[in-house]
């Protein structure tokens, strides 16, 4: 008669499947952080090109261009969100927000997004372009959506769970 134990050692004896086990347990801690870093990566691949759209456009402002065209802002709006387009493809409605203010001075200019309890203030943001020789700043928010679970609470900034990029272009219009 053979013992239990003689069973259990066999058992424990055994490598058919250790392989598959081990990669089964570093899979998904293996798998998790691939798509965090892809997160990342496209995170900052938007904050690039949200600096970049803005760029453009705040040209438009700063040379008067956009005043002499009577561009609104959701005219702006549009034209960062197809500058933002032309790499990768994102949702611009409910995304996107675009904040021109003017100042008196350099000095005037105020700090910070317009961000109360995690929430973006879109009745703060406004539109106010300028003329000759003024001090004007202009914003861009994109709210990232955070795709992989648990990052949330590393990359998240906004209460529902977002991401809030920000671009900022500081500048004295041209003497259009």
């Amino acid at each position: 008669m053979a013992s239990p134990m003689r069973g259990l050692k066999g058992l424990f004896a055994r490598r058919d499947g250790a392989a598959a086990v081990e990669f089964a347990l570093v899979s998904i801690p293996l798998f998790w952080m691939i798509f965090g870093m892809a997160e990342f990566g496209a995170m900052s691949m938007v904050q690039t090109n949200l600096d970049n759209a803005l760029a453009e456009t705040g040209r438009k402002i700063r040379t008067g261009a956009a005043q002499g065209a009577g561009m609104t802002k959701a005219d702006l709006e549009q034209e960062v969100c197809e500058s933002l387009n032309r790499i990768m493809s994102l949702g611009c409605t409910g995304y996107l927000y675009l904040d021109v203010d003017r100042y008196d001075s350099f000095a005037a200019v105020g700090n910070g997004a317009p961000v109360s309890n995690g929430a973006l203030m879109l009745g703060q943001l406004g539109y106010t372009p300028g003329g000759p020789d003024e001090v004007i700043l202009v914003r861009a928010y994109y709210q990232w959506p955070i795709l992989t679970p648990l990052f949330g609470a590393i990359f998240a900034n906004m209460q529902d769970g977002k991401r809030l990029v920000v671009s900022s272009m500081l500048f004295r219009n041209e003497p259009f």
